[in-house]
């Protein structure tokens, strides 16, 4: 398993053990409910959204590290930048 994935795993575990409040909250107004509904959503979506990130910035790693290689062995030492001129 992904060391992305298992950070994935247990932040959404942490965020759903806010959950354990749940009877705490029940005879409190809606609005209060809602809000406490509304910060665990908000915790499971930016768990998603940081998985998204790391694992969007190693396939960048992966892919540059690849073209650099690739570029070495073929004796290329140009940078990428000045391929593009």
């Amino acid at each position: 398993m992904s060391p992305e994935l298992t950070i994935l795993i247990l932040g959404c575990l942490a965020a759903i053990a806010g959950l354990q409040s749940l009877p705490d909250i029940k005879g409190k107004a809606r609005i209060l409910q809602a809000l406490f509904a509304l910060g665990i959503a908000a915790q499971l979506i930016t768990q998603y959204i940081q998985y998204n990130n790391a694992i969007g910035a190693k396939i960048e790693v992966e892919r540059k590290t690849a073209y650099a290689l690739g570029a070495y062995t073929r004796g290329d030492y140009r940078t990428p930048k000045e391929d593009r001129r």
